[in-house]
């Protein structure tokens, strides 16, 4: 088995070199700017200096200050505890740090991949095929998200099992680097397994005030009342990046292009309320289905796995670099495949979502333009392909039932 493991990330590296991450290391290399991760740099640089990590102007000052990036940065929106995992940056220069960062992502994303493949049997072939060809797994490394690391913690919490307190522990540690993995607590409430949710939330607490020394109680009480609050109307802390930019895979996106906004950064009432509802109907939908999994890992993990695609699809945006994070319910969901015999449909629905997902963002703006007035369809598509996912992995969060007993004949 471990000879196995080795091969696959072996493999990975090698395939995925030649598809994709090669060709996004030459782009890394080429932006001194550090793109999104430029935030992230900028906030450690001002926190470490005693200010505040939201005070956006401080942020662009700081990066001109050292001749790092002119252009101004993105707003940082992020839990304080999230400066902990980019502490290590503070020396580096941005450039530097950034190249670093993608390399982390990218073997952080591996990692998770292995994880779960040998926790879950994934078939080797799609561990390998996923880790090499799915476009926004590297995107994402590209762009200098943090989602590699986040799938790497959900992967690590979903593979120790729901009953655990570890897994608990990797959850809430995953929150605190994005808010929205909080959502699988709802997942282990629905199990009846406590405590996981109380070693997050213990995690959560334990975080905030490790972090303290870096981002002090104001900072921190402005991210509670102001920053985090700012999520729901699409303000994202002054973000200035449209909610209707092309592929926003996103449900509040979705509405909004039925009730419109005030502006191109706010959500109308309607087009707000309506994305709650559709969460909450979702979410309902999802435990209902998966209230049987206890004791099953697959249909568990499955469950766990349908939350993720849920809580990618909820906030105001879902980009193409967001979509690495599904990388773990796409894996999950070929596992229970792969334990299920005779699942001929499931496979077709799983081969179909995936090659949808794992299109790079040019394919999408080639179909766009090519459809001309039905450019619609192309910038729905990975929406339509999210959902889908979710419905399989819930559908898949129900363990198989027991073949039925048969008497003998005398």
């Amino acid at each position: 088995m471990r000879a196995q493991t080795v091969g696959t990330v072996a493999a990975g590296l090698v395939v995925g070199w030649l598809a994709y991450a090669g060709r996004e290391w030459a782009a890394v290399r080429g932006s001194p700017g550090g793109r999104d991760y430029a935030s992230y740099h900028a906030a450690v640089q001002v926190a470490v200096a005693g200010g505040d990590p939201y005070d956006t102007p401080a942020l662009t000052a700081a990066l001109r200050a050292d001749n790092a990036r002119k252009a101004a940065v993105h707003p940082y929106f992020y839990p304080p505890p999230f400066l902990l995992a980019a502490l290590w940056s503070w020396p580096l220069s941005l450039h530097g740090a950034y190249q670093a960062w993608f390399w982390m992502c990218e073997l952080s994303g591996l990692a998770a991949i292995t994880v779960l493949t040998r926790r879950f049997g994934v078939p080797l072939a799609l561990a390998v095929a996923v880790a090499a060809l799915f476009a926004p797994f590297h995107e994402s490394a590209r762009m200098g998200q943090a989602n590699h690391i986040v799938l790497l913690l959900l992967a690590l919490g979903v593979a120790r099992g729901v009953p655990t307190a570890q897994a608990g522990l990797l959850v809430g540690a995953a929150a605190m680097m994005k808010m929205s993995p909080a959502l699988l607590l709802f997942g282990y409430g629905a199990l009846g397994r406590w405590r996981p949710v109380l070693a997050a939330v213990g995690t959560a607490i334990g975080l905030t005030l490790l972090a303290l020394p870096l981002v002090g109680p104001l900072a921190q009480w402005r991210f509670y009342t102001e920053v985090l609050p700012s999520f729901s109307s699409g303000a994202y802390h002054g973000l200035t990046v449209p909610i209707r930019i092309a592929f926003n895979h996103s449900i509040p996106d979705a509405w909004l292009a039925l009730w419109p906004g005030p502006d191109a950064h706010t959500l109308s009432a309607s087009a707000r309320a309506a994305a709650g509802l559709t969460t909450f109907g979702l979410l309902g939908a999802v435990l209902t289905r998966g209230r049987r999994a206890a004791g099953h890992p697959l249909a568990e993990a499955n469950l766990l796995g349908a939350l993720v695609v849920l809580f990618t699809l909820t906030p105001v945006y879902a980009y193409e670099h967001h979509l690495a994070i599904v990388v773990l319910p796409v894996l999950v969901a070929a596992a229970a495949l792969a334990a299920r015999p005779g699942a001929r449909a499931g496979w077709v629905a799983w081969g179909s979502l995936t090659a949808i997902l794992a299109l790079p963002l040019e394919a999408l703006r080639a179909l766009a333009a090519a459809l001309g007035p039905a450019a619609a369809v192309a910038h729905e598509l990975k929406f339509a392909a999210l959902l889908g996912l979710l419905a399989l992995c819930a559908a898949l969060a129900a363990p198989p039932a027991a073949p039925a007993r048969t008497e003998a004949t005398p």
